[in-house]
């Protein structure tokens, strides 16, 4: 089976929660056509995820598999959609936006410009409307 792209969505509050199932996940794709890996984060009015701390550990392993995954194909990507002002193109707010977040987690595909972000309005959720969320 030929795998392009995988979207999941999650709350932010569970995103410290997750990179165990991200690993798992991750390791099981062989496709050499896989360029995308999308990931939404809706529904939140205030970032009270930001509280938790994501596991260095865990997502140090999930930066690796994602660079890994992104030498096969260099068309590659990591899409962060919510509904997030610091997704929003060329916001550059202070450190304690999800965006920063998530880069700091993901250093190694950040560095290499393979993270995106990309701000989308509540209703453009496809998974609230099909009731996975």
């Amino acid at each position: 089976m030929i795998l392009k792209r995988f979207e999941f969505s999650t709350k932010l509050s569970a995103l410290w929660q997750i990179d165990r199932w991200l690993r798992k996940t991750l390791r099981t794709i062989t496709s050499t056509l896989f360029n995308e890996f999308v990931i939404w984060i809706l529904g939140v009015v205030l970032p009270w995820g930001l509280r938790y701390p994501l596991s260095d550990v865990g997502w140090g392993g999930v930066d690796a598999l994602l660079n890994n995954l992104a030498k096969r194909n260099p068309d590659f990507r990591v899409v962060f959609r919510g509904d997030f002002d610091s997704f929003r193109y060329g916001t550059g707010s202070g450190r304690d936006t999800v965006r920063h977040l998530i880069e700091d987690h993901l250093p190694l595909i950040s560095s290499k410009g393979l993270v995106k972000f990309e701000q989308v309005c509540h209703g453009e959720n496809r998974f609230r409307k099909s009731s996975i969320l």
